[in-house]
């Protein structure tokens, strides 16, 4: 059974971030720039969709603004998908290059990479019915999936990089458990604090910015070389009965959302019907005796004023 050799690995993660800290540091500024602006071609997107549906029919209009959310929402993930492998190119890749070569050769691939994000997210959320335990799995037996999709041509398509990874990672979860937890624990504790003013927070930004992120990125990196060198590349199969079960997940989850939309639109009508009943016996009083509810009327029950049929 192939182990991993974790000191080693933190050893050559520390050593490969010494050397690309800057152009890590470069490549995750461009990232926020990229980022900013994909939001804004997102929201003009939205706006303009919006302005269709002020303008156009009723069903022209929610047809726009259904359409743009869609593009909208494809467009980021697909930016998205295009930074993150952009960025870990730059720091894996064994001759190293800048942000934009990274970018670059990264944006091939980033429609692929994007189209397994959107069904792994499926996945793992048809998984958290079951009281969470497959999702914790099934998260520590992916971490290296990222890794698997750029080393691994063959490996990608569909969710064959999760498939692999978790290929890659079993007789070794629990050593991947640790170092993923201890790289958690660390953003944990410095999360905690630069709470306590705004210096320790921007210490704690720098840190995160230049070590800690290239850092985790190196440490996956060396996980995903030593478990691949030594298990060897010898394909990964669909685990079935998980796929199923996230499949029912899904369906359950569906069923509840449906059921619940069902029971709140029920009690929405019923308060709706209690409160017609209510305006229509307010009115009813309002008419029997208007000086009650209209002070300008004279307060007097005097017969001349048994019906009155003004606004109120």
């Amino acid at each position: 059974m192939a182990s991993l050799e974790l000191d080693k690995i933190l050893e050559r993660a520390f050593a490969r971030v010494k050397e690309r800290w800057v152009k890590a540091g470069l490549m995750m500024l461009l990232s926020f720039g990229v980022s900013l602006l994909a939001m804004i071609v997102a929201g003009v997107l939205f706006g303009v969709s919006l302005g269709v549906y002020f303008a156009a029919s009723k069903p022209v209009g929610v047809l726009a603004v259904v359409i743009s959310i869609l593009v909208s929402l494809g467009f980021l993930i697909w930016v998205g998908a295009w930074l993150a492998l952009s960025y870990a190119k730059v720091i894996i890749d064994e001759n190293p290059i800048g942000p934009f070569k990274a970018l670059s050769e990264a944006r091939p691939l980033a429609g692929s990479y994007a189209i397994f994000l959107v069904l792994h997210f499926f996945f793992m959320l048809g998984l958290l019915p079951y009281l969470a335990v497959p999702f914790i799995l099934w998260s520590i037996w992916g971490v290296l999936y990222l890794y698997v999709f750029l080393a691994e041509p063959e490996a990608r398509g569909g969710l064959k990089p999760l498939w692999r990874s978790r290929e890659l990672v079993k007789g070794n979860a629990w050593k991947v458990f640790l170092v993923v937890l201890f790289l958690l624990g660390i953003g944990a504790i410095g999360g905690m604090v630069s709470l306590y003013s705004d210096v320790w927070s921007g210490l704690w930004f720098l840190f995160s910015f230049l070590f800690l992120t290239p850092f985790s990125t190196s440490v996956y990196w060396e996980m995903y070389k030593e478990l691949a060198a030594k298990k060897g590349k010898t394909g990964a199969t669909r685990p079935t009965a998980s796929v199923v079960l996230s499949i029912v997940g899904i369906l359950v989850m569906v069923g509840l959302f449906a059921a619940m939309a069902s029971s709140m639109s029920r009690a929405a009508r019923e308060m709706n019907l209690k409160q017609f009943i209510q305006d229509v016996n307010r009115k009813e009083k309002m008419r029997k005796y208007p000086y009650k509810y209209n002070p300008k009327l004279p307060s007097t029950e005097d017969s001349s004023y048994d019906f009155y049929d003004g606004e109120f």
